[in-house]
C-alpha cells in the first residue's frame, strides 16, 4: 500500500515539475517601435503595433489606451 501511495505521490510531482517547465519556456516577442494608429473593428482608436520574433515580424492592434506592450506572448 506504502508503494503505492509513493508512486502517487512522485508521478504527482513529475506532472507539477512539467507544468512549471513548460510555463518557463514561453516564448515573447519585442515590440520594434513601429505603430500607427489605427480604427479598430470596434470603432474605437487603437494602434497596430510590429512585434519582431527571431526573424519574422508581425502587427498585433491594441486600444488606444493600452498602447504596445514592450513584449507579447506567442
Amino acid at each position: 500500500m506504502k508503494t503505492k501511495k509513493f508512486a502517487f505521490a512522485a508521478l504527482l510531482l513529475a506532472l507539477i515539475g512539467t507544468e512549471v517547465a513548460v510555463a518557463q519556456q514561453q516564448q515573447y516577442a519585442m515590440f520594434t517601435g513601429n505603430r500607427q494608429q489605427v480604427t479598430l473593428m470596434t470603432g474605437g482608436a487603437g494602434w497596430n503595433c510590429e512585434y519582431r520574433y527571431g526573424a519574422q515580424t508581425f502587427w498585433r492592434a491594441f486600444s488606444l489606451s493600452q498602447g504596445c506592450p514592450s513584449s507579447v506572448p506567442i
